[in-house]
């Protein structure tokens, strides 16, 4: 009996010692947080001059993630020790190497979307609907913008108008496509929570993502 409340108070002790250490770490957003990571940290870039793996100078963040990907191996392509004895901030090297985890075109997409702060485009109030077409040049006529729709006639001397011809804009597969991407990169943003969380930073507890799943859905 003894034993077994040991056991007990050891966990409980244990249990105590963890909350008492991440009461000291602030929350951060996972968007946020590989903004930091890829921005100010530039881990990816560090992690290639320090170790081979990461995005090469001039190399899409996809290629580079493919070619590690494939390779599976770390890779001494610099012989500068200035170079090797770059750090990177340890919670800036976690989070890159969670990033590392995903599908490498996923992956690139996290990371180059982090570098420039923004979300990818998810064609937010775009529905597809029938729009006429300019009369001259090409694209969508919009009334009030100064041109005229483009009509088809029944005669040859264009005295008689039979209708204008429409098309649905933007196209579903478009809006399909582009919102794919989105889907993608706010689902990898909720997968690294978790791995990142359970293998601790030193200042952060990650939450979110805060970005909205489905951002062209209107909230009823």
């Amino acid at each position: 009996m003894l034993k077994n409340n040991l056991k007990t108070d050891h966990k409980l002790s244990s249990s105590s010692v963890m909350d008492r250490h991440n009461c000291h770490k602030q929350e951060i957003d996972i968007e946020r947080l590989l903004i930091w990571t890829y921005q100010q940290k530039q881990a990816d870039k560090v992690v290639w001059r320090r170790d081979g793996i990461g995005v090469p100078r001039g190399s899409s963040s996809t290629a580079a993630v493919a070619r590690v990907a494939a390779l599976g191996v770390m890779v001494d392509c610099d012989g500068s020790a200035a170079y090797h004895r770059e750090i990177l901030d340890p919670d800036a090297d976690t989070v890159h190497a969670m990033v590392l985890q995903l599908e490498p075109k996923i992956a690139g997409q996290v990371i180059t979307n982090a570098r420039t702060g923004a979300r990818p485009d998810a064609m937010e109030g775009q529905e597809p609907r029938l729009c006429g077409l300019n009369r001259r040049g090409s694209g969508i006529f919009e009334p009030g913008n100064g041109g005229k729709p483009r009509l088809v006639y029944h005669d040859g001397k264009q005295r008689r108008p039979s209708h204008c011809p429409l098309v649905v804009s933007p196209a579903p597969e478009h809006l399909a496509f582009w919102r794919g991407i989105y889907c993608a990169w706010w689902d990898a943003l909720a997968w690294l929570v978790t791995p990142i969380n359970h293998h601790g930073l030193e200042r952060y507890i990650v939450t979110g993502p805060a970005a909205p799943a489905e951002p062209w859905k209107k909230s009823s």
